[in-house]
């Protein structure tokens, strides 16, 4: 059944209650949903909670850690992953899953966080017993674990066939159209008749859960409504910030006034590249069931050096020793969340090799060209002897 869009409907969405995706239930503003039915590792429970659009529950408060513990014990899991990753054996280097930064809040058990061989970087929380909700260092690679994970929650709209965070998304096949592929021009036409816009992308979040639509699909490619507007610069044509983006950085100097994204079967799928405004292919559009999006976007308190020798960067970001006049140079660079990282080397000038390293020691690859590494974890090593000029790299989450 084509999706038709009555204008009706859409006014009629202001009245709209915050409401949870199917198999997520709102607690204290949260859409949780529990992964018990396959005891997962710590990748696995983020992976599965990443094509919801969300992340392992991430915990803010005391009141959030009492709801989300109860959550969990009134389905009798005893233990659950949680949205924390810890660098080190201090609070101040565990960061949440949601990118804000060092915790605020915790409540982890006495001697913890705990970085060692026996215990990891990852958090679990155990859901009933004399020590519901306090938090404990584990090796990410455990099995037996549930899982809680979290989307925003967004406003009902019964007509909408993909809602997140506020926003209603309809691929161009559901559109009453008489053909489907357009023009980046003409799609953003059939958007706006049925009062919509091509679709805008504000974060990795969304990213993912835009992605989810089309997993199974024969679709490859997708335009974006990005157009450029003072040479490299882009906006959206629904007048939104240009607050995220996810160039591949192999097509950066592509020339090209408009964006597509990549929905291929490559690991590192959903990147965007610029090209041509008459470009023809498939769309989304996309709209607001009502106002602002209910859950804001948080900002990113990631400010950390990616200088030689630095402690440690987060991704996304680029890492050089171009500027370097250091000599030997080491980079422990992660990412947060449900993803792994992807190392694009975009400039190369070296004699000597990049040695990329993961967690536990082993050789990624000695890179010796200008080519991309994808890690299969979130943390990595960089070591790399500058004094024959060096190399540029884009640190991007995948």
């Amino acid at each position: 059944m084509k999706f038709i869009i009555l204008v009706s409907l859409l006014f009629a969405s202001s009245y709209s209650s915050p409401f949870c995706p199917t198999g997520f239930t709102l607690v204290n503003d949260k859409c949780l949903r529990l992964l018990e039915d396959y005891y997962f590792k710590h990748l696995e429970a983020e992976t599965d909670c990443r094509q919801f659009g969300g992340t392992l529950v991430t915990i803010h408060n005391a009141i959030d850690n009492r709801a989300v513990a109860s959550f969990a014990g009134n389905k009798l899991v005893p233990y659950m992953w949680i949205g924390v990753f810890c660098f080190g054996n201090s609070t101040d280097s565990c960061y949440l899953d949601d990118g804000s930064g060092p915790l605020k809040y915790h409540n982890f058990a006495v001697g913890n966080p705990k970085v060692d061989a026996d215990h990891g970087s990852c958090v679990y929380s155990p859901a009933w017993g004399s020590d519901m909700g306090k938090w404990y260092s584990g090796p990410c690679e455990w099995t037996g674990l549930a899982a809680v994970c979290q989307v925003p929650p967004t406003l009902e709209e019964p007509s909408c066939p993909h809602n997140y965070n506020g926003h209603c998304y309809v691929p161009h096949h559901l559109l009453d159209i008489p053909f489907t592929n357009r023009t980046i021009s003409e799609a953003q036409g059939v958007c706006q008749k049925h009062s919509m816009d091509l679709v805008s992308i504000h974060s990795i979040r969304e990213l993912d859960f835009i992605k989810s639509i089309y997993a199974n699909s024969t679709i490859t490619e997708l335009i974006l409504g990005a157009h450029a507007s003072n040479g490299s610069s882009f906006e959206w044509t629904d007048g939104t910030r240009f607050d995220y983006e996810n160039f591949d950085p192999f097509f950066d100097i592509v020339d090209g006034d408009c964006v597509k994204m990549d929905l291929s079967v490559r690991p590192d799928n959903g990147m965007w590249i610029k090209t041509s405004c008459h470009t023809i292919g498939n769309f989304m559009c996309k709209s607001r069931v009502v106002g602002e999006p209910l859950t804001p976007k948080l900002s990113q308190h990631l400010d950390l050096s990616n200088s030689c020798n630095s402690t440690l960067y987060l991704a996304p970001g680029t890492i050089t020793s171009l500027d370097s006049d250091s000599g030997y140079c080491t980079w422990k660079v992660a990412v947060l969340g449900p993803y792994r990282l992807g190392l694009y080397f975009t400039d190369f000038f070296s004699l000597n090799p990049v040695n990329v390293y993961s967690s536990n020691g082993t050789l990624l690859a000695n890179v010796t060209v200008e080519q991309s590494v994808l890690a299969p974890s979130n943390i990595v090593t960089l070591t790399h002897n500058s004094s024959n000029h060096g190399f540029k790299a884009v640190i991007l989450p995948y």
